[in-house]
């Protein structure tokens, strides 16, 4: 059914809808299904968006490059040129050429969307939020995006942009090159634990050498500084030890 509808109007949605159909599929997978609407609906710019992205998610520079260029070329609109964006950014991360088409995106007109009553809206709704007709919603380019006329012979805005475009900075590229191609070294959980350090026993104590701790003496244990009155030095009952005063 969406292949049906697809070759009839195609629309991102659809798109959308038939790549992810079915759970599970990898980017490679959705690549093939997004060529096989391509194959649909030849020289469509939605076609060719649907394949770059799809190619960009799969990570074939090449292919989603070719496409966004030849939708580029198509149709130049902001949609356009921040895929392109994307795809420099993966690729080459060269930021001059990213803020090239950053800036295009910037002048180029807003893409297709949803719009009712003068009210753009990024999915489509069963009532006009302004007026509230029912099923008011059309998938057309905002009134205040449309672009002036083309004169015949005139250069389009897609030749000049990428025309325009600065070279790739070759120590970026390199440096891409080189994280691309270098072999990744897997390191075992034994392998990147330090080394283990020799725990030295502690020496055995020479039991015969130590000597017993003093036992604790009670504080009350020992006899009192003063021994008091001895007894051979008491007096005896006769001796009279009293002064008498009188």
């Amino acid at each position: 059914m969406l292949e049906q509808v697809w070759k009839l109007n195609p629309h991102p949605e659809i798109a959308h809808a038939y790549l992810r159909a079915r759970g599970g599929d990898s980017a490679v997978d959705r690549l093939k299904r997004a060529e096989r609407l391509e194959s649909l609906r030849t020289n469509n710019v939605e076609s060719l968006l649907i394949v770059a992205e799809a190619a960009l998610d799969a990570q074939d520079f090449a292919k989603a490059r070719a496409k966004a260029e030849a939708a580029a070329r198509m149709h130049s609109s902001e949609r356009v040129y921040l895929l392109l964006a994307d795809i420099e950014e993966a690729e080459t991360g060269d930021q001059g050429r990213i803020r090239h088409w950053m800036a295009q995106a910037l002048k180029a007109g807003r893409d297709p969307a949803w719009v009712a009553d003068g009210y753009v809206s990024d999915k489509w709704l069963p009532l006009s939020p302004v007026t509230g007709r029912l099923d008011a919603f059309e998938w057309k380019v905002p009134f205040d995006q449309l672009e002036g006329p083309v004169e015949e012979g005139a250069v389009s805005s897609a030749t000049i942009a990428l025309e325009t475009l600065p070279p790739v900075n070759t120590a970026i590229a390199e440096r891409a090159a080189t994280a691309a191609a270098a072999p990744v070294t897997v390191v075992s959980a034994a392998e990147a634990a330090p080394p283990a350090v020799p725990v030295k026993p502690a020496p055995e104590r020479d039991e015969r050498k130590t000597k017993p701790e003093p036992a604790p003496e009670p504080f009350f244990g020992r006899p009192p500084d003063d021994p008091g009155v001895r007894e051979g030095t008491r007096p005896s009952g006769d001796q009279k030890s009293r002064l008498k005063l009188f």
